[in-house]
């Protein structure tokens, strides 16, 4: 709500998967100290955690409508110290005073709002007096840490209940994608898709491949099918893309378009951007994880190989000038499974340009746009 205008809110990925809660105006604390350095890690470390959500009164609550309250939020979450967040600021202090110089450290993980200094007003104040209690404390900035990185670890592998419900909202987007492409025709605004787009996603066409179009979108179904089939244990999103961009260089030499000692110079120019990022809660989901890291079962990840030709790209380029101006990108969603494959979680809408054109009930356009 700004200046008593609502706009939809959406909830910091990490609150939200330690918490499930999706309102706003909640804080969760998590006090976390050793009690038996002989045993084993899990018995090892004690975790207290304590809830703090919003509590309106009678008239906040006819204006604005009701939230969860204590009570509620305490049997969602299974927190059972969960208070009104009118008591954070008192339990801040607390356990500030409780701190010792050499052996506390202090984890804040900052919402995406502060972290780009927007307005964020409960974030911000939070920000302010946890800043305000630390610098009392006399402690070694190097102890107030971001738990972030932390965070990524745990959220990089699904779970099979989190695999499933991507399953689902694959399947859905699916299906939403086949009815706007129906919907798509020259002179129609991308405003009305996008707004068609979301109504067929919440309720669960566009023109025929030029000549040109064909031939780069058949390239990139072979570009991602053959990183699909290069995932594997000893692989990483880092070697899919040095594998995105020679097989992007190859094709093109093979169907005439680049000269082949343009090929691996130009590559990377004609995709500037990663075949592909984690997704999870987020589009570029966990990202202190680097693409580095070898895949495991539970990764989900898109693959989405893109070429983009300049309109002058017959002379930076060296290509037939009626492929200047073109620029296509085929995205899929991919989980590894425990075999150690790439099982396709988009597969309901098929990749075959046969079968796009058939969503769209063959409309035809000339343009190359």
């Amino acid at each position: 709500m700004s200046l008593h205008v609502p706009y939809a809110f959406r909830q910091d990925s990490n609150f939200r998967y330690l918490t499930g809660i999706l309102e706003p105006g909640a804080v969760l604390t998590l006090e976390v100290s050793a009690i038996n350095t002989k045993s084993d890690f899990n018995d090892n470390i004690a975790f207290v955690p304590r809830l703090f959500v919003e509590e309106r009164n009678d008239h906040d609550r006819v204006w604005d409508g009701p939230t969860m309250g204590v009570e509620m939020a305490s049997q969602l979450t299974g927190i059972q110290d969960t208070q009104p967040l009118t008591h954070l600021s008192e339990y801040l202090t607390s356990a500030f005073s409780q701190l010792q110089a050499s052996s506390d450290f202090i984890w804040f993980g900052l919402p995406f709002l502060v972290r780009r200094k927007e307005k964020a007003p409960i974030y911000r104040t939070i920000f302010n007096q946890t800043s305000e209690l630390f610098s009392k404390c006399s402690l070694d900035p190097k102890q107030l840490q971001d738990p972030e990185p932390l965070l990524d670890e745990l959220r990089l592998i699904k779970s099979s209940n989190e695999i499933a419900l991507m399953r689902r909202a694959a399947e859905v987007t699916s299906t939403a994608l086949k009815k706007t492409m129906r919907a798509a025709s020259p002179g129609v605004a991308e405003a009305e898709l996008c707004t068609r787009f979301e109504h067929e996603s919440r309720m669960m066409g566009s023109r025929r491949f030029t000549k040109e179009q064909r031939i780069l979108h058949d390239v990139l179904v072979q570009v991602q099918r053959d990183c699909q089939q290069a995932v594997n244990p000893d692989a990483s999103l880092q070697d899919l893309y040095e594998l995105m961009l020679q097989r992007i260089g190859k094709y093109l030499v093979e169907e005439k378009i680049m000269l082949s000692n343009d090929a691996a110079a130009m590559a990377h120019k004609i995709c500037p951007h990663h075949v592909g990022h984690f997704l999870g809660l987020d589009v570029h989901d966990t990202p202190s994880i680097p693409y580095s890291r070898k895949f495991q079962p539970g990764m989900v990840f898109p693959l989405e190989p893109g070429i983009y030709f300049p309109t002058d790209a017959s002379n930076t380029f060296h290509i037939p000038t009626e492929f200047c101006g073109l620029g296509l990108r085929l995205e899929d969603d991919f989980v590894m499974t425990v075999e150690g494959r790439a099982e396709k979680l988009t597969k309901e809408l098929s990749s075959d340009a046969s079968d796009l054109e058939s969503y769209v009930k063959g409309v035809s356009c000339s343009s190359t746009n």
